[in-house]
This record gives structure tokens, C-alpha cells and sequence, in this order.
């Protein structure tokens, strides 16, 4: 099954998002899945499926992961239901990403704004 590439470009930047506004609660696999099949993706993709739930597992804890062994993303079909909270690194990997994103936006409004002082300076001295 072929998918708008992309659509899915922010997948993963969407999932953290949602980790990070549940931070207070916890967030439930079935509960980001829903999610993210309101938002337009397409869950009857096995790949896609497959690719959140690695995400998931690798951005994720487990609140009471100590009582209940939670070891590798297959052990996540147990735990569909459980509430996991949003990884320390994983919402710094969030954080960093917009900071360059607000960074990067920066610089072309920098580089917009030289050019135009250029353009400026010349037509300027051209008229005077």
C-alpha cells in the first residue's frame, strides 16, 4: 500500500507532541492511536503501525514497569491500555528541534532582510 509521504513526514515529531501535552496523565498506545487516526494517518498500513509502536516504545516509560516487565516493543501488545509517560530525552529531542526549527527561521528572515537592506542601499544611491 503506497502513502502520501508527506503526510507522514511529521509522524514522529506529531507522537511526541502528544506524549508531551498528556506529560500530566500518561498516555495510553491506544489512547496516541486514536489520536492519530483523528489526525489523518493510516493504521491499516501494517508499516505504519509497526513504526509508531517502535517510536512509542523507544520514547516512552512505563509507569509501573518495575512490577510488570516491559522489555521490548512486542511485550507493548500487553500494555495497550497502560498509561506511559513522555522520556526525558525524548522530550529534549522535541525541544532541540524546535529550537533549531525557530533558529533556521531566524536565519532566512535575517538573510530576507540583508538582501532587501542591499537591494535598498543601491537604488537609493542610484536615485540620489
Amino acid at each position: 500500500m503506497k502513502t502520501d509521504n508527506k503526510k507522514y513526514d511529521k509522524l514522529y515529531l506529531n507522537i511526541l507532541r502528544i506524549g508531551q501535552s498528556r506529560v500530566d496523565t500518561g498516555l495510553s498506545y491506544n489512547e496516541l492511536r486514536e489520536e492519530l487516526i483523528n489526525r489523518g494517518y493510516d493504521f491499516k498500513n501494517d508499516c505504519i503501525e509497526l513504526a509508531v509502536k517502535q517510536w512509542f516504545y523507544d520514547s516512552f516509560y512505563h509507569r509501573g514497569q518495575e512490577d510488570n516487565p516491559y522489555t521490548s516493543v512486542v511485550d507493548l501488545e500487553k500494555h495497550l491500555d497502560c498509561s506511559f509517560i513522555l522520556k526525558g530525552d525524548s522530550c529534549l529531542r522535541l525541544i532541540e528541534y524546535d529550537k533549531a526549527h525557530k533558529s533556521n527561521l531566524a536565519g532566512w528572515i535575517s538573510l530576507i532582510l540583508s538582501v532587501l537592506a542591499i537591494f535598498y542601499s543601491i537604488f537609493h544611491d542610484m536615485l540620489n
